[in-house]
């Protein structure tokens, strides 16, 4: 689904793929939704926060600080009410919110998420 810039204001967050389609993160596959925030993570985590393995991608200018840090929270959030994610993105998310609790990063919005105070 394309959606119009005034469009996408009149929407609820959605995730813009590399192809420039539209996803409700609600109605994406659980693997998506957590390889999605991996991704986002692996990005502008620390590199010793990094999660392996590690694919760099080009982010375009649609891709804000802005909108990346409403992803982070949106993403989380969606992935907390999901039943099923495998033990190994288990360990992978359990990592990404201690080191966000422990350190001083730029990704404190999973912080947010798990105190209760994100999205």
């Amino acid at each position: 689904m394309k959606l119009t810039k005034n469009d996408k204001l009149k929407h609820k967050y959605m995730w813009r793929d590399k192809e420039g389609n539209f996803h409700d993160p609600t109605k994406m596959e659980t693997r998506h939704v957590f390889f999605t925030l991996r991704m986002i993570w692996n990005h502008h985590a620390p590199l010793e926060a990094r999660i392996e393995p590690y694919k760099r991608y080009r982010f375009f200018s649609f891709y804000t600080t802005e909108y990346l840090s409403q992803s982070i929270k949106v993403l989380m959030t969606e992935l907390k009410t999901r039943k099923d994610i495998a033990p190994y993105w288990r360990k992978n998310l359990d990592h990404m919110i201690a080191y966000s609790m422990n350190k001083s990063t730029p990704i404190k919005e999973l912080s947010e998420v798990q105190n209760g105070t994100g999205t």
